[in-house]
């Protein structure tokens, strides 16, 4: 779907549908589950009344983390380990590494939950969930001190 017709056929419904629960619900938080890339929409999501978007999937078109930074005063993301790459075939020293960059790119501003871009299929290896969990403790503590 193109994001003009996202914004002709789809964006005035869940505006009133966010704007619905917000009145019912005023404290809960709108996350929306939307996979691949969806760079283009982030804008009209925050617009209207999103907070949190998962999962994040850093290897969909223009969703790396660097592209997401510009978008994290608006919108906090869920997700981003990549589970076609570093997840099942890196190695622990690549997964730390690519949890410092998720942490330092979408952590900042109105927070970043650390997660796998989806649910985790049988190819990932143990001891990179493991590694994944540790360098989240390591370096994703708030204040932040990457």
């Amino acid at each position: 779907m193109s994001p003009e017709c996202f914004r002709e056929m789809v964006k005035p419904y869940f505006a009133e549908y966010v704007a619905s629960i917000k009145r019912n619900c005023p404290r809960a938080a709108i996350a929306h589950h939307c996979c691949g890339s969806v760079f283009r929409l982030l804008d009209d999501l925050a617009e209207i009344g999103v907070e949190i978007i998962n999962p994040v999937q850093t290897t969909a078109h223009e969703m790396s983390p660097e592209n997401l930074a510009s978008k994290k005063d608006r919108l906090s993301f869920h997700g981003g380990l990549d589970l076609q790459h570093v997840l099942p075939h890196g190695t622990i020293a690549e997964v730390e590494e690519f949890v410092k960059h998720l942490i330092r790119h979408l952590a900042p501003a109105r927070g970043y939950i650390l997660a796998a871009c989806h649910t985790l299929p049988d190819d990932v290896r143990p001891e990179n969930v493991v590694a994944m969990l540790e360098a989240a403790l390591t370096w994703g503590a708030y204040p932040l001190s990457l």
